[in-house]
């Protein structure tokens, strides 16, 4: 495994580690950076077992501040979006897999900008919200792991403290991933020789996670999320055009 894997490697893990610190949707651009060294169908089966180590970072300190009446009530769509999203990943190739990737993360930029400037708290308790979103993220994280925007968007609606706000979708992307675990298996896209580039990463996860932990409250979200905003429209871009 050359300086390039490893670079990357760490690069991405310490990216997962600190998103799951507070910020998902900085997870966004961690696809896009493991697409340097695999294919998209394989990008999107190694990230899947890093951020089962970042969730578990994550539950580690906020595993009590789950709000587990949304997740119940989100779970009927993110069901339908997985086999949606399943069925799909399975009959897609890694070419056409690639710009719809970067499609989806612009729809999720778009998404984010356009819901900034609505009251999303006035229809957020509507059921037909929590089955649309549950669905889009059921499908988003299958095919992509791209979830992230789309939980925030939400679980921000809802007005949850910092707290609740991570310990909900920590919940939710432990068990999402776990989830998807056996159809990137089935798929070939998780091997042993995955697993063994995942092992190595596992130091950068750590130390994203620390540097999330103690960092994130010296970080105006502001900026923050303008930052993770372009970043996730110049990788979008890239793996549409690229």
């Amino acid at each position: 495994m050359d300086y390039r894997f490893w670079t990357i490697g760490l690069l991405v893990g310490a990216i997962v580690g600190f998103s799951k610190s507070g910020m998902p949707g900085l997870g966004v651009i961690a696809v896009p950076l493991l697409i340097l060294l695999f294919d998209a169908k394989a990008a999107v089966g190694v990230i899947t077992p890093i951020c089962i180590c970042g969730d578990i970072m994550s539950l580690i300190r906020y595993r009590r501040h789950a709000d587990w009446s949304t997740l119940w009530r989100l779970l009927p769509g993110i069901l339908i979006g997985m086999v949606i999203g399943g069925f799909v990943f399975l009959h897609i190739n890694s070419p056409t897999l690639r710009p719809l990737l970067g499609i989806l993360i612009l729809l999720l930029v778009v998404l984010q900008v356009v819901t900034s400037k609505l009251k999303m708290e006035d229809v957020s308790n509507h059921p037909a919200v929590g089955w649309g979103l549950g669905g889009a993220a059921g499908f988003a994280t299958t095919v992509g792991n791209l979830a992230g925007p789309i939980m925030s968007i939400y679980l921000l609606a809802i007005r949850f403290s910092k707290e609740k706000f991570i310990g909900t979708g920590s919940w939710y992307y432990f068990t999402v991933n776990c989830m998807k675990v056996p159809l990137y298996v089935f798929a070939g896209e998780i091997t042993f020789e995955t697993l063994r580039f995942n092992a190595c990463v596992v130091p950068g996860i750590i130390g994203g996670a620390l540097l999330g932990w103690w960092l994130m409250p010296y970080i105006p979200r502001r900026i923050f999320d303008h930052t993770v905003l372009v970043l996730a429209a110049v990788s979008g871009v890239w793996l549409l055009l690229g």
